[in-house]
């Protein structure tokens, strides 16, 4: 039964054929409710491929006057000390570049004891590259000037750009304009270090060539602090490729140097902070190239709240929209997601060694038994799994330990480790090769100077033989000051500071192996900017339902009266709310929850897909409502809701978002009433009375 001036088609009786990409015909005339509507971001369609071409991001061709110049000029040099400006030269003389470098600027001869000339005009050869730290009122005019002049890339490292809004803003566009063919990486950056290669942009007075670590992680963040708190772990052992840190995003942004690194074969992993997108989509397309290359991509998504994210828009003019959409979207994608900078760092010192991880779990090694106990306790806070040993494990260990040693998981060697620390070698050994162990985890728990040396020589060993990590827990704050802490880190051995830590690690790492499981996700559309002014107009509810062949209630003139009777007339369901919104920084997106008193109890339970998305992701929005065990539950005589047909409307709902025109105002069904199996859904366009969430006033 259906309620009173609603019509059920048959598209919606839950008996749908899925077909297609679109789970269904789809709307009958998308365009209509929005029709003539302005956009200010809108959303081109295209297919998509997994993974996504290279050619829709910047290529190695043109990357080549960053990475490989011929000449470098630095516009704004100076012989003041102090400045940021005075340090770039000496940098690159640092690291032994070996092209011209041209000091430019009209108040010198001479700069760090080269000819400094006073344009880009005027240098005495050609200059693949420029590296401008002027006033932000000069750049739009060095730009121009540099590519009338056959410069191909430009490193803007000054601020007051978009960041500040009004005039910055109008800057930075001009900007674009301006440079033509020539590549602009900014402005408002902290240049760009090519760590395996030696040679580093940098204004930074603490950069010393000689404390280059290089390795497997490639490095992109949009600020500068944070990333150099990143590359501070080249002290203690964590190689990486390139550090890319983009700013302001006027042309090139992490896009483009993800899809770089995924195809960079001395990049094993990328590590991202990101504040925000200028285009989410082509974002996820750049982070599929990466995943269909079997490299694991982690990222610490700052700007996650609304202070938070007007701080980014402050600082780096970060595009933000919604954060359920955001997270939706970047699990999709299998992006392994942490929280904060030390829990990024330590998910990568796993990472750089072992970018693929096994199958099982976490194996605790110790001679402590309250450090095992604690290392426990925190796996199953952090969801960490600690497998039992294999009985031939058990059996092995048995005969090695004393008598009043524990074997399982953790093992626990007692103190008798310290006399013989071989003992505890063999131990470690025999845990590693255990099938079901991904990782072992030995504790270091307070400073044992000869005895850490030892048996930091025995982990050492131990790690190179095997191609699972062994990692390190030495909580003492001074044991970096030993020999023990070097050997390690020369050693490649993971060593964590903290036990929480180390266990994040772990999970962060295990989780790479969940993401790898997941096909890399490249959706449709590129988000472009248009400047012009925007009227977004509303979206008539009733004509998106009608569009869309969902049954609903007849407002009539009296609306809310009448969808009131409506509802009052249908049997008992579940009551959902659906959202259509243009998210700022993904496009179209659809999002549902609880409806009814249930949602307005846990505001939390959401699930979002970007749009279109087809039947199985409807289907798994569905399933990942905490309110599933009610849907599953059924109606009151005990037969289960329609499903099929709610998902039926979500994909509906998508397909409308993507081809309609955006940005466009949010469009709320609430409630949407999932009736009993083979009944389908209706909605009420102007709501309904807040009831239980079976729509007659129980709650669950």
């Amino acid at each position: 039964m259906t309620g009173r001036g609603a019509s059920r088609p048959a598209a919606l009786d839950g008996r749908e054929a899925e077909s297609g990409g679109t789970g269904g015909p789809g709307p009958t005339d998308p365009r209509d409710p929005t029709a003539g509507e302005p956009a200010g971001r809108r959303l081109h369609m295209d297919e998509g491929s997994l993974p996504a071409p290279a050619d829709e991001f910047v290529t190695p061709d043109q990357l080549l006057a960053f990475l490989r110049p011929r000449g470098i000029a630095v516009v704004g040099a100076s012989a003041e000390a102090g400045k940021f400006s005075t340090r770039l030269i000496p940098s690159l003389i640092a690291c032994g570049y070996a092209g011209g470098i041209y000091p430019v600027n009209p108040r010198y001869a001479e700069v760090a004891g080269l000819p400094c000339y006073p344009s880009v005009a005027a240098l005495p050869a050609p200059c693949d590259l420029i590296i401008v730290a002027v006033p932000a009122r000069h750049v739009p005019g060095v730009v121009g000037e540099a590519a009338g002049h056959g410069v191909r890339g430009a490193i803007i490292l000054s601020g007051g750009f978009a960041e500040i809004g009004g005039a910055g803003a109008a800057r930075q566009r001009d900007l674009r304009a301006l440079a033509g063919p020539l590549r602009l990486y900014g402005p408002n950056c902290p240049g760009l270090w090519q760590i395996r290669d030696g040679l580093v942009y940098t204004f930074s007075a603490q950069f010393d060539p000689t404390g280059l670590v290089a390795g497997p992680i490639g490095l992109v963040t949009q600020g500068g602090a944070l990333g150099r708190t990143v590359l501070d772990a080249m002290q203690t052992g964590l190689g990486f490729s390139y550090w890319f840190s983009t700013g302001n995003e006027a042309d090139l942004d992490a896009a483009d140097f993800v899809s770089f690194l995924a195809d960079d074969p001395g990049t094993a992993a990328v590590a991202l902070i990101v504040e925000g997108w200028r285009d989410g989509r082509r974002f996820l397309r750049a982070v599929a190239r990466c995943r269909a290359a079997a490299k694991p991509v982690l990222l610490l998504k700052i700007g996650r709240t609304v202070p938070g994210a007007a701080a980014a828009r402050a600082h780096t003019a970060a595009t933000n929209g919604s954060q359920s959409v955001a997270d939706a979207a970047l699990r999709r994608a299998g992006c392994i997601r942490v929280d904060d900078v030390d829990e990024l760092t330590a998910v990568a010192r796993l990472l750089a060694r072992h970018p693929r991880p096994g199958p099982g779990g976490l194996g605790i090694c110790s001679f402590s038994g309250g450090a095992g106990s604690l290392l426990a306790d925190l796996a199953h806070t952090y969801a960490v799994p600690l497998p039992d040993l294999w009985p031939g494990t058990r059996s092995t260990l048995r005969d090695l330990v004393p008598e009043i040693a524990t074997v399982g998981n953790p093992t626990d060697l007692t103190t008798a480790a310290l006399e013989d620390p071989g003992l505890a070698r063999r131990a470690v050994e025999i845990m590693v090769a255990d099938p079901g162990l991904a990782a072992v985890l030995f504790p270091l728990p307070h400073r044992l100077d000869a005895f850490d040396e030892r048996m930091a020589q025995h982990l050492v060993e131990v790690a190179a033989a095997s191609d699972k990590p062994v990692a390190v827990l030495a909580a003492s704050p001074v044991f970096q000051e030993e020999a023990a802490a070097r050997i390690l880190r020369d050693g490649r051995v993971p060593v964590f500071c903290s036990a929480h830590l180390a266990v994040r690690a772990v999970a962060g790492w295990l989780r790479a192996r969940d993401a790898a499981a997941v096909p890399p996700y490249a959706p449709g559309g590129r988000i472009t900017p248009n400047t012009a002014a925007v009227d977004v107009s509303p979206v008539s509810l009733e004509a998106v339902l009608d569009a869309c062949g969902i049954p609903h209630g007849e407002p009539g003139r009296n609306g809310q009266e009448k969808a009131g009777d409506a509802w009052l007339s249908l049997p008992r369901g579940f009551d959902l709310r659906c959202t259509v919104e243009w998210d700022a920084a993904f496009g179209p997106a659809v999002t549902c929850g609880a409806g009814g008193v249930w949602g307005l109890a846990r505001p939390e339970d959401r699930a979002a897909r970007l749009a279109p998305f087809d039947m199985a992701e409807a289907q798994a929005m569905l399933g990942e409502l905490r309110c599933l065990v009610v849907l599953h539950a059924g109606a009151a005589g005990g037969d289960p809701y329609d499903l099929e047909a709610a998902a039926q409307v979500l994909v509906r709902l998508g397909t409308w978002a993507a081809a309609a025109p955006g940005p466009f105002h949010p469009i709320e069904i609430d409630p949407l009433r999932i009736l009993p199996a083979g009944n389908g859904v209706t909605a009420i366009p102007h709501g309904a009375p807040r009831h239980g969430p079976h729509g007659d006033g129980r709650s669950a």
